[in-house]
Parts: structure tokens; C-alpha cells; sequence
């Protein structure tokens, strides 16, 4: 019989526990990316997303749309309003996709596209000492630590923004 009661007692603590988790994680809420005011668009491989990407919030969708076939891209996106801002980064100076993905945006009829050309390097970096640089993921990848100076030269017709400007963005 003390043996049941236990049983239950531990059963019941594990439950009570396992419900506890799963309203802290439910807590969050993150925009879906047809209703955001601002979108923060991810375009490394979904690998990459998993290990880090920017914070989303209830009104600022942070999603994962991989640029490696535009066609593929151009239909994960076709749904979105044309008119909410739409923000692009990949990993830093070095990965063109940002940009070349603000292009295709563009092309598509986006009316409010920026290219965060550092990446998530420089805001993995900001985040260490600054929480307004929120990050979600375990952060493994050592290629976050590849923070690379801004090259002299253009990206392209995207209209690059800093990550200052992104901050301002994602609070207003």
C-alpha cells in the first residue's frame, strides 16, 4: 500500500511539474508572420536558425524563410502583407543572402525591405552585454563568433540598416 501511495505521490509531482513547463513555454508569444508589424526574416538553413536567430515577440514575427532557391523563398512569402517592413540577415559581412533575398522581397512588390548586413554574429556579440540584443537558441555555433568588419562597397539596392536601427525597429 506505501508503495501505491508513493507511486502516486511521484506521479503526481511529475505531472504537476511537466504542466508547470509547459505553461512557462507556452507564456511566449511570437507573432505568426501574416499578422507581425515588422518581420525579421532569417535566410540561413534552418540548422542555423535552430542554434540561434533574433528574438520574436507578439508583434514582431522572427522566422526562418532559407534563401538558397528564390522561387522556394518567393512562395514561402507570398502570403505576407506587402506593406509590413520586412528586415533580412544571415550570418555576417561575408553571406550575401541577406541582400540578395531584400532583392527578391523587392522584386515581389514589398514595399519596406532592410538588410541587417552584420548578421547574427554582431548580435550574438551585442547580446553578451546588452538584453535589449535578445537571442533565442543554445548559441553553439562558433561561426557567431565571426564578427567581420563592414566592407566598403554596397550590398545592393536593399537599404542596409544597423543593428541599432533594427533595436529601434523591433521596440517602436
Amino acid at each position: 500500500m506505501k508503495s501505491n501511495n508513493l507511486l502516486l505521490i511521484v506521479l503526481g509531482f511529475a505531472l504537476a511539474a511537466g504542466a508547470f513547463f509547459w505553461v512557462k513555454r507556452s507564456e511566449k508569444v511570437v507573432a505568426p508572420a501574416a499578422n507581425a508589424k515588422l518581420r525579421i526574416v532569417n535566410v540561413l538553413d534552418k540548422e542555423f536558425f535552430d542554434d540561434a536567430h533574433i528574438q520574436g515577440s507578439a508583434t514582431v514575427a522572427s522566422v526562418n524563410v532559407p534563401f538558397v532557391d528564390p522561387a522556394k523563398f518567393a512562395a514561402a512569402v507570398q502570403a505576407w502583407d506587402k506593406t509590413v517592413p520586412v528586415v533580412t540577415y544571415c550570418t555576417n559581412y561575408f553571406c550575401t543572402a541577406s541582400g540578395e533575398a531584400g532583392e527578391k522581397l523587392m522584386e515581389l512588390g514589398f514595399t519596406h525591405v532592410y538588410a541587417y548586413e552584420a548578421g547574427l554574429a554582431e548580435w550574438v556579440q551585442l547580446s553578451k552585454n546588452d538584453s535589449n540584443y535578445a537571442v533565442e537558441g543554445p548559441v553553439k555555433n562558433k561561426v557567431w563568433g565571426m564578427v567581420v568588419p563592414k566592407p566598403e562597397k554596397d550590398h545592393g539596392k536593399v537599404r542596409e540598416i544597423s543593428s541599432q536601427e533594427l533595436q529601434k525597429m523591433i521596440k517602436d
